[in-house]
């Protein structure tokens, strides 16, 4: 069996690898240029679902949130700050095939945290952890009716916002109408 991955071998990757380190535009480098990304990605935590290596982006190129199960609820603040200083042209949401949003609940993670802290119950009740208890295709439309149901959004923004789904076998990125 091979051993776990420690913080240790993550720094020792580090150290090994610094000297190939590419310097990456600082904002004000990014901004002189003309190259503030415009396109917002809202996908999974899940580290099979990355959208840097299916959509072959570049550093920079675009802004990804990343939660359980790909929430556009959980997203939203982080969506809003971003487009109040870059201006969102458009947002993507994907979902994936195999999502362990699919199988967990959110009431059963709600009593592990109430046991280990009963007295912040009241607050745990008021959480949501990204559950998915539709079609991954329903929640992607779910995550988009949000979007571009929500006042906070602008109306450019909601109308050009998109979802998909990937499918982590095949590699395919089917779009959720």
């Amino acid at each position: 069996m091979a051993a776990s991955l420690t913080v240790q071998t993550l720094l020792e990757r580090h150290a090994n690898g610094i000297h190939q380190h590419q310097p990456i535009p600082t904002f004000a480098e990014i901004g002189a240029a003309g190259k503030l990304p415009h396109i917002a990605i809202v996908t999974c935590a899940d580290t099979r679902c990355n959208p840097e290596d299916f959509l072959h982006l570049n550093t920079g190129e675009v802004i990804i949130f990343r939660n359980p199960g790909g929430s556009t609820m959980s997203a939203l603040p982080g969506l809003l700050a971003i487009d109040s200083l870059v201006t969102l042209e458009d947002i993507i949401v994907v979902k994936h095939t195999d999502c362990g949003a699919t199988i967990f609940r959110d009431d059963a993670i709600r009593d592990t945290i109430k046991q280990r802290v009963p007295n912040r119950a009241v607050e745990v009740d008021a959480m949501t952890f990204g559950n998915i208890t539709t079609s991954l295709e329903d929640s992607v439309r779910e995550n988009l009716r949000f979007l571009k149901g929500s006042d906070l959004v602008r109306k450019e923004l909601a109308d050009r916002c998109v979802g998909f789904v990937f499918d982590i076998k095949n590699g395919a990125l089917t779009p959720v109408e």
